[in-house]
Order: structure tokens, then C-alpha cells, then sequence
């Protein structure tokens, strides 16, 4: 593969334990539970009841040592720092629980009758089968609790051949399950080791990516022209964040057509600030770029239900988008914003209103046909402003669509 280089082997290791205990932590501990279990019912009334429950404890005690040692590995991230000594821990305690489970079936063999013991048999061979579920992320772990387990029972069988009449079969059985999980074993380990290898493979490819765009970053300066001729026509304006006129049309192009369609009222408010050329004229370009901003703010603030949207069409017009408003809640919102612009007591010495920067806004709301369009709505709107300012500023005034 492209990026296989980059595939660190001992990080390779360390993901497959990580995933080896995440599965087996209580994975493997409830599978041997569940056996556990099974075996009392199968052979509860035919051995010594004292001596089954103290097997079944120790049994429960060996899983959570299992469950002890797994989980400071996890903790202590020795699967990181020593994955070989993480990885030789797991094949013992497999070893171990492996061989438990064969030492339990020869201690209880010459107590059951040929059926019991039997079943006993099929019952430890499906946990080998299932046991492959959580432990063969790490080969050599799953493969020490196979043979640990299956291969002294299968030594015993062979030795006592006729002391029951299905031994010789069964031995021969268990040595080729054995050998046939060991090849499952081995294929499912080498399917996970490769998805995790290609997982590997693909961070690092992503890795070249934003290493490559890194090294992109010393072309902005050739790309500047370009972005400043872009940002004519993008939909955002610049200094406020809002939405500029491209973007305002292609929103209320939007709007009206859901109008339309769904027959529900759609508001626009026409906003303008009082004696803005004064304002730059007196206090600088900055300062009236400054409360264009804080205008914004203001009208981001009273735009928060699903839909609205706040347009600086341009200089210091700007227009609110309120789909779903009546009249009455479009005229609340205009109120409300003018209001919180004169509160906002931005000093405007040369205003003929006020002496703090205020704002003239008017409103149209109404329910568009299929022959609407986003002009006259505008242009509706731009009329009722001009009844704001002529009519002293600083106030709201509702228009209505011209038929």
C-alpha cells in the first residue's frame, strides 16, 4: 500500500492489546461465568456439593484476577509503554484459565456418567468457540487459552480410550477442532491486525494531507488578490459578519418561495441610521465602522427563532428577514431594536434627533402570491422607511404591499 512505511509496528501492537482488553476485560470473564453456571446445572446432583461450590468460587475468584489484571493494564497504559510485557501477561493468565478449565474437566470426569460427561465436553468446546469473540485480537493469547484448555482434555480422552465407548472419537474430534480454531483464530487475528494496520495507514495519510496544507499556507499572500476580487461577490459582508446584498437577495429569494409555498406571512424591516454621514464626518471612518458592528450585535441578538436573519444591504442600510411574523410581531421587533440601539447610547453630537446614534425603520409583513417577488417587498419596506425618517426619525413605521 501507498502509506504502509508509515505504519509503526510497535504502535500496531499497542492498538490490537488495547482492543484485546476492551473486549476481554469482562468479555472472557462472563463467557467462563456463564460456563461456570451451565456446569452447576449439569452436574449439580451428581458430585459432592460442597466440593462444586468451592470449585465454582475459585473458578469466580480466577475471573476477577483476570478482571483485576485487565483492568491496571488499561489503567496503568502498559499496553502503550510495554506492549511485549502487556502481551506476555495476557498469554499466561490465558494459560492459566485455559488450564483451569481442562483441570476441571479431568477432576470431574471419573464422577460422571458417560452422558454427563459428554455434555461436559460439547459445553467446553462451544466456550472455546465463543471465547474466540473476545480474545483473538492477539493471536498468540487466544491460541495459549486453545491449547491450555483443549488439548489436555484431548490427551486425557486418547489415554482413557476404553474406558468409554465414544473417547477414542471424541479425542480425535477435539484435536481437529483444536487445529480448525486455530486456523479461524489465526484468519480472524490476521482480518484485525490488517484493519488496523489500514486504520494506521489512512492517520497517516491524513497526516501527509495536513502536512501538505501547512505548507500551502505560504501561498496566501499570491492568493490575497484573488480573495479581496471574491470578496465582492461573496455573500458575507466583512466588517459586520452579516449577510451582504448578494446573500440578503439569494436568503429573501429563499424565504418568499417557502412563503409561497407553505402560505404564511413573511416581514422585512428596513433599518437606516440617523445622520450616519454626520456621524463619520465628525467622529471618523473607524468610529462609524465601530457602530456599524454594534448595530449588528443588536440585530443578531433579536434574530434567534429559525429563519431570521439580519442583512447589511449596504453602507448604513440594513434589513431583518422574519418569516412566519404577522404585522404585530414584526413591529414588536423593529420597537425592539430600535430601542436597544438608543440604549446602547452610542454619543452622536451632531445628530438632529438625539444625542446618541438612533435609527429609522420600517416594516411590511404579508402573505406573498404566486406573482410576488422579492422587489416590491423591498421596495415597500424602503417606503415605509422613508415615512420614518421624513416624519422625524428615530421611529417605526408599518407600510403595506401596493397592488
Amino acid at each position: 500500500m501507498l502509506y504502509q512505511q508509515k505504519v509503526d509496528l510497535k504502535n500496531l501492537q499497542s492498538l490490537l492489546l488495547a482492543e484485546q482488553l476492551r473486549h476481554s476485560r469482562f468479555g472472557l470473564p462472563g463467557v467462563q461465568m456463564l460456563a461456570v453456571f451451565a456446569v452447576f446445572g449439569l452436574v449439580w446432583f451428581q458430585v459432592d456439593t460442597q466440593l462444586l461450590i468451592g470449585w465454582g468460587m475459585a473458578m469466580s475468584l480466577l475471573s476477577a484476577l483476570q478482571i483485576i489484571q485487565i483492568s491496571r493494564a488499561m489503567r496503568q497504559k502498559s499496553f502503550i509503554d510495554r506492549p511485549a510485557r502487556t502481551e506476555i501477561q495476557l498469554a499466561v493468565g490465558a494459560v492459566v484459565n485455559g488450564g483451569a478449565w481442562a483441570l476441571s474437566v479431568i477432576w470431574l470426569e471419573p464422577q460422571l456418567p458417560d452422558m454427563s460427561f459428554y455434555f461436559l465436553l460439547l459445553l467446553v468446546t462451544i466456550m472455546a468457540v465463543t471465547t474466540m469473540a473476545v480474545i483473538s485480537a492477539v493471536r498468540i493469547v487466544y491460541q495459549c487459552w486453545l491449547l491450555s484448555t483443549l488439548v489436555p482434555i484431548a490427551f486425557l480422552l486418547s489415554w482413557q480410550f476404553d474406558e468409554r465407548p465414544f473417547n477414542a472419537l471424541m479425542s480425535l474430534s477435539l484435536v481437529g477442532l483444536t487445529c480448525v480454531l486455530l486456523f479461524v483464530g489465526y484468519w480472524v487475528s490476521q482480518s484485525f491486525s490488517e484493519l488496523t494496520k489500514s486504520n494506521l495507514e489512512r492517520q497517516a495519510m491524513n497526516q501527509e494531507f495536513s502536512t501538505l496544507s501547512e505548507n500551502l499556507k505560504v501561498r496566501n499572500f499570491q492568493l490575497q488578490q484573488l480573495r479581496d476580487q471574491l470578496a465582492e461577490i461573496a455573500t458575507v459582508d466583512e466588517l459586520t459578519g452579516l449577510r451582504n446584498r448578494r446573500g440578503g437577495n439569494q436568503l429573501l429569494e429563499l424565504e418568499l418561495e417557502r412563503a409561497k409555498r407553505t402560505h404564511v406571512s413573511l416581514a422585512v424591516v428596513a433599518i437606516d441610521v440617523d445622520s450616519f454621514k454626520q456621524y463619520n464626518d465628525t467622529y471618523g471612518h473607524p468610529s462609524g465602522d465601530r457602530v456599524l458592528q454594534q448595530i449588528a450585535e443588536v440585530l443578531i441578538s433579536t434574530t434567534g427563532r429559525a429563519g431570521e436573519a439580519a442583512i447589511r444591504m449596504g453602507g448604513e442600510e440594513f434589513l431583518l428577514v422574519l418569516p412566519g411574523a404577522e404585522s404585530d410581531d414584526a413591529m414588536k421587533t423593529a420597537n425592539l431594536v430600535r430601542e436597544r440601539i438608543e440604549a446602547a447610547a452610542i454619543a452622536h453630537s451632531e445628530s438632529k434627533v438625539a444625542s446618541c446614534v438612533t435609527v429609522s425603520l420600517g416594516v411590511v409583513s404579508y402573505i406573498p402570491d404566486r406573482g410576488s417577488d422579492i422587489s416590491e417587498l423591498i421596495a415597500a419596506a424602503d417606503r415605509a422607511l422613508y415615512a420614518s425618517k421624513s416624519g422625524g426619525r428615530n421611529r417605526v413605521t408599518l407600510g403595506r404591499i401596493q397592488a
